[in-house]
């Protein structure tokens, strides 16, 4: 069979993300394509559908079917009574309940079998195919013309990891909105990394030229001759590269699943929305990286970014089963959109139907 349903998801989901709509948005709109966890999913259909479910959110922890229990620190943040966000609360419960409207809905998610079997098949009524792990960053960048743009930078980023050591660089990509970073965190994530002494690649970027005088972090992380501050690099080609050891990310879905297709463990340092769920699958369902915990008042220190860092890039046992973890989810990441794997099947099912 032809390779242009799997494509046309592909681009789909390129286009969607490349123009900037919400995640729910693109899902629920068109009924096609959820491109979060299966399990925030789930979540959001426990937590919107019915009042017979909406019980199970009063007690800590929060017991869902077939998922594991989760604190309310582990939601996503729009659940947390301490996050909530009223707009996001009211479009989620309108498309829940479309959702819910639909007689036999099905939904294609950018996700595996072997990754989330359980959260799949979690919610009776619907039925969710997994079709992942989709689309890496540099379909996106080849479709929106950053590819040509950057070419000289991204061959840059590369030369300087190819001349370090092998699993011995701290990547560190915190997303879109890494701008909007609190700079306390900004501070605790620089010292962090800095106390480690380790080689970091670091991408930053800045809205405002302007303030690249006046963040004096920057200033500190682009005077250490260990790292590379670039404003820009192809992450799937850094994921890929021999030399790096760690992902410090923001836990967004898809810089998780690239994380996952390459075997590389992750430093989870989460923001919002479906990030915190995402960080509590990779630390405790997954077992393929560990998270940078809040503090008091919500607060993150930077001795606890270094002992995160510590503890996935050394040469502990704890270190050591983590990358054995992340290199036997990356063979089945791969295996499940190869020719024959659990999603690619399961697309060929969905069209011929």
């Amino acid at each position: 069979m032809p390779k242009t349903p799997q494509s046309l998801s592909q681009a789909l989901f390129t286009l969607y993300s490349s123009l900037g709509f919400p995640q729910w948005h693109v899902s629920f709109t068109f009924l096609l394509l959820w491109i979060e966890p299966a399990t925030v999913l789930d979540i959001y259909y426990y937590y919107f559908n019915a009042s017979s479910h909406k019980h199970l959110f009063e007690f800590d922890p929060i017991k869902l079917p077939k998922l594991p229990p989760f604190s309310t620190g582990d939601l996503p943040s729009f659940l947390q009574p301490s996050k909530a966000l009223p707009s996001a609360l009211v479009t989620l419960r309108e498309h829940i309940k479309a959702l819910e409207s639909e007689s036999n809905p099905k939904i294609l998610v950018n996700t595996f079998s072997e990754l989330e079997h359980d959260a799949l098949t979690s919610i009776e009524k619907l039925r969710m195919i997994p079709i992942g792990p989709l689309v890496s960053s540099s379909s996106v960048d080849s479709l929106t013309g950053k590819a040509d743009l950057f070419r000289s930078s991204e061959e840059d980023c590369i030369k300087w990891l190819d001349s370090k050591l092998e699993k011995s660089i701290v990547y560190i990509s915190l997303g879109t909105h890494a701008d909007d970073l609190p700079e306390k965190h900004m501070e605790a994530l620089t010292s962090g990394v800095l106390a480690t002494w380790r080689p970091f690649l670091w991408v930053v970027r800045e809205k405002n030229p302007e303030e690249k005088k006046k963040n004096r972090f920057l200033d500190l992380i682009r005077g250490d001759d260990k790292g590379l501050v670039v404003g820009w690099c192809s992450q799937t080609a850094v994921l890929a590269h021999p030399s790096v050891g760690c992902f410090v990310t923001h836990c967004g879905w898809n810089s998780t699943l690239e994380s996952l297709e390459n075997g590389v463990p992750v430093v989870a340092f989460l923001q919002f929305a479906d990030q915190c769920t995402t960080a509590r699958l990779v630390e405790d369902m997954w077992w393929i990286g560990v998270r940078v915990k809040e503090g008091e008042g919500g607060h993150v220190e930077g001795d606890e970014v270094r002992r995160c860092l510590e503890k996935v890039m050394s040469n502990g046992d704890y270190a050591k089963e983590i990358r054995g973890n992340a290199a036997r989810w990356k063979r089945l990441a791969v295996d499940a959109v190869a020719e024959g794997g659990t999603s690619d099947l399961n697309l060929k099912r969905f069209v011929e139907e």
